[in-house]
């Protein structure tokens, strides 16, 4: 049958059934079997090559099976099914993706507990069982390659008896660890769009690789270890690095390959194969890449007759364009002078520096001498991942780096680098790499168009992460700041604040077992945020599991996920309220405690923060709904909320507390500010709101006294 006759039947197949059948993956084995077994030493080579000990040996500790199996159990199956498929629903409405996802079952028990073996049968049945899930799950098939890779090997090794025992190795983890993270969390965007964003032809020849994309061209030579490849390897890596030539600043899209090879292109389309280890190696690394990048690729196969430009390039002998410095010469110099930062005018054939520039495009230089249209901006993850590429920072720990930064502070942060990145194009300037007179030209333009002390200043901490700065150029900066802050002066917010016990006696007012869902919601969510003090963010850091609760005594809470102003040398905030037996209504133990059980019958699985929307369907509440819940408390008890804000009842509270004679020591400890903070005093500490003014109140002060 054609191959894309069959390929439609299997796409109806699966939109009728709501599931795929996992036959196909055994079926096509026996050929590959017979063959093996007619080249046993092929065989031994290939199963000791994947590290795998021909004599049975227990494998030490928990295997990859047991924590697949007892990480998803039936009774939690169900629900994230039921998540899952509605995750997809928001971002997609393929009925071929949806019946996917609803219809399939993940049989986890059937997999072996407690063992560092299984049969190479229960081992198939998750081969086949995630195979069905792949059309739902982007860069799945990726991540079931090495799964084949073991199952076929075993099987070639036992004659094709899928009842033998096999080792479940170490190296399975981390793919067993990838299906487990996509199946607890939220699945990848699939591209609505179905055109390519660029069509890139690549080509190989013995001599060199080539590649074509848009009217540009670029071609490079093969390294010594590389050279005495087949040429079904070098096509991949010609592909590779046509990709990264072309598409490196490139991401969430669709991309088309044409190539002349249909090995390469069947690898790339099936995202690895089973056989052949070497050409699986290249596929996976050029299928990270694009994971990296939510990239989807799909490879086309174009006669070589048609493939001039890219197998031309292929073919180029300009060897003289390849001259390199002597290494005997390059170590004297770095013996000298250090290791360069930046190696112009190289490739990656011949570069001495990690970070180079080259003549044409290079599939992993910093950047061309090809002129270019101007750079558009990659977004903000990829922004700061060129910063600090081009700052000698290691791949591995660029991740970790973009980690301090929390996702609030990068949406802040996105804002500055859409600015800056204009602004540099308009002016054909360096983003990554500008003047001190460009950064401050900028500063002062933004300054000008109206943007506030602490606007600029979220400008200068942003652009600080992209490029550094000399001693001498930071204290400019700060003396433009401070030119700035003097020019604009900053203002508190609030100039006084209102009376809590305004609030507390509407709330008291509330029989808290008569009230309806959204009305307890509304007064639980008040009380805790008057009572503790806090940043509305740290209640919905709450989680019901922290909750400790001690008869007739007292209710701890205890907060562990990080939070704006969590600190490396502050501890976490820890919450504790004792039952206010004095006055019941206003008890927070009490009316969490209430909370607790009236929304327990909507609180899903895994629905563990405190707080839920009052509406279906229930869902964990953000900080923007508590604020409006907060705000509107406020409103109803009578405080003017178009001057006071949900964030008020952090002034309104400390404040009160102060003029009680709370001990500041024990008011900055409740708030979660530090020993020696100084923002209390500078802040938060207001008067109540009175009608009467300074002038007023002293000439008040006069009439009432008593005359001599």
């Amino acid at each position: 049958m054609p191959r894309g006759k069959r390929d439609r039947k299997v796409k109806q197949g699966i939109e009728n059934s709501g599931k795929t059948t996992t036959i196909v993956v055994f079926k096509l084995q026996a050929p590959a079997i017979q063959a093996e077994e007619e080249r046993p030493g092929e065989r031994q080579s290939a199963l000791e090559e994947e590290g795998i000990d021909t004599r049975p040996e227990p494998r030490q500790g928990p295997s990859p099976s047991e924590t697949l199996s007892e990480t998803i159990e039936v009774r939690q199956v169900a629900g994230r099914l039921k998540h899952f498929a509605s995750e997809w629903t928001k971002i997609t409405n393929s009925s071929f993706i949806l019946n996917t996802v609803t219809g399939f079952k993940i049989p986890f028990l059937s997999t072996p507990k407690n063992k560092s073996h299984c049969r190479i049968r229960d081992f198939a049945q998750l081969i086949g069982t995630l195979i069905s899930i792949c059309p739902a799950v982007p860069y799945g098939y990726l991540y079931t390659k090495k799964f084949e890779r073991y199952k076929y090997l075993h099987l070639t090794r036992h004659g094709g008896n899928y009842d033998k025992v096999m080792p479940v190795p170490a190296s399975l983890d981390q793919h067993i660890t990838w299906w487990l993270n996509t199946l607890n969390g939220h699945p990848k965007l699939f591209f609505k769009q179905t055109d390519f964003v660029i069509e890139i032809f690549t080509d190989a020849s013995p001599t060199g690789w080539g590649a074509f994309a848009n009217g540009e061209k670029t071609h490079g030579f093969w390294p010594k270890s590389k050279s005495k490849e087949h040429i079904n390897v070098l096509e991949l890596w010609a592909a590779f690095y046509g990709l990264k030539s072309f598409a490196n600043e490139m991401c969430n899209c669709r991309i088309l390959l044409r190539l002349d090879n249909t090995t390469a292109i069947s690898n790339l389309n099936r995202m690895g194969g089973v056989k052949y280890e070497h050409l699986n190696r290249i596929t996976n690394m050029i299928w990270d890449w694009c994971e990296n990048r939510n990239i989807m690729l799909f490879a086309s196969y174009i006669n070589t007759r048609d493939n001039i430009e890219a197998d031309k390039e292929s073919r180029s002998m300009d060897i003289e364009t390849e001259f390199e410095l002597n290494s005997l010469a390059f170590n004297e110099i770095v013996d000298t002078f250090g290791l360069p930062q930046i190696d112009l005018f190289a490739s990656n054939l011949n570069t001495k520096c990690a970070t180079y520039v080259s003549w044409h495009r290079d599939p992993d230089c910093y950047a061309g001498t090809t002129p270019v249209a101007p750079d558009p901006y990659p977004g903000c993850r990829e922004a700061l991942r060129r910063a600090f590429q081009l700052r000698g920072v290691p791949d591995a720990a660029i991740p970790t780096l973009r980690a301090s930064l929390s996702k609030n502070t990068q949406k802040q942060y996105n804002s500055t680098f859409v600015k800056w990145w204009k602004w540099c194009n308009d002016r054909k300037t360096s983003q990554l790499q500008p003047s001190i007179k460009n950064l401050m030209e900028f500063l002062q333009t933004e300054f000008e168009n109206g943007a506030s002390y602490a606007t600029v200043n979220t400008h200068r901490s942003a652009l600080a992460l992209l490029f550094s700065l000399s001693e001498e150029d930071k204290l400019l900066i700060q003396r433009f700041l401070k030119g700035v802050y003097k020019t604009k002066p900053v203002f508190p917010k609030y100039k006084y604040t209102w009376d809590p016990t305004i609030v507390l006696t509407y709330l008291e007012n509330q029989h808290t077992k008569s009230l309806s869902l959204a009305d307890l919601t509304l007064k639980a969510a008040s009380l805790l945020a008057l009572t503790s003090a806090h940043r509305i963010q740290t209640l919905t850091k709450i989680n019901i599991n922290d909750i400790k609760v001690y008869e007739n005594d007292r209710m701890d809470i205890g907060i562990f996920e990080i939070l704006k102003t969590s600190h490396p040398t502050r501890n976490q905030p820890f919450l504790s309220f004792r039952f206010f037996t004095e006055k019941p209504e206003l008890c927070v133990a009490s009316t969490l405690l209430r909370y607790l059980e009236i929304t327990k019958p909507f609180r899903g699985e895994n629905d563990k923060q405190l707080f839920l929307t009052f509406k279906k369907p229930f869902h964990p509440a953000s900080s923007q709904t508590i604020s409006r819940w907060v705000k509107s408390v406020l409103k109803k008890s009578g405080i003017d909320t178009d001057t006071f804000k949900s964030h008020s009842t952090r002034h309104a509270v400390t404040s009160a507390a102060a003029r009680g004679g709370i001990n500041m020591d024990a008011i900055r400890e409740a708030a979660g500010w530090t020993p020696k903070s100084d923002v209390f005093n500078r802040f938060y500490n207001r008067p109540v709101a009175s009608k009467l003014n300074f002038a007023e109140a002293v000439l008040k002060l006069q009439s009432s006294r008593t005359p001599n």
